[in-house]
């Protein structure tokens, strides 16, 4: 999921070879399947195979998703934020999405959008860290299992009390 800050917007105006929203993965893979779970205008894979999409001063990238049936720039019909979608392919996982080569003075970035920001201006914004996921059973099951064994703590501790 990939979600803005109150008053961005997603944009459509070629900065990212008009694509919304750009990545890279390790190892190259073929895109398998894609899947938008995006209630606004839908979003499509702009190949399966990775490519050269630039990225005006984020770099080049391999992946990329775009909004066909938005408007250009930040015109209606736009694509609200957050943009919720699935890839697959063999071998893929989190560890799988690496920093695009540096450049202008950057590190290398995880991933790269298309906004137009709080103050009207549009550009490409990027991501330098990666964003944790969840962590497995935290949850409401690592929420009860955490309570139980409070429970179990506690009635240890009153048996060696009395």
């Amino acid at each position: 999921m990939v979600t803005l800050t109150a008053g961005e917007t997603f944009a459509k105006t070629g900065a990212l070879s008009m694509n919304t929203l750009a990545w890279d993965l390790a190892g190259i893979p073929t895109l398998t399947d894609f899947t938008s779970f995006t209630n606004n205008p839908a979003v499509a894979l702009a190949s399966t195979t990775a490519g050269s999409i630039g990225g005006n001063g984020s770099g080049t990238w391999q992946y990329a998703i775009d909004c066909p049936t938005c408007g250009n720039g930040t015109s209606p019909p736009q694509l609200l934020s957050p943009i919720t979608f699935d890839i697959s392919a063999t071998g893929l996982s989190t560890a799988s999405f690496v920093q695009n080569p540096p450049s202008n003075g950057h590190a290398g970035l995880f991933f790269a959008a298309d906004i137009m920001g709080a103050n009207g201006n549009t550009g490409v914004v990027g991501a330098p860290t990666v964003v944790p996921g969840p962590i497995v059973g935290a949850g409401l099951p690592g929420l009860i299992a955490a309570c139980g064994g409070l429970l179990v703590l506690a009635r240890r501790r009153r048996k060696l009390v009395a």
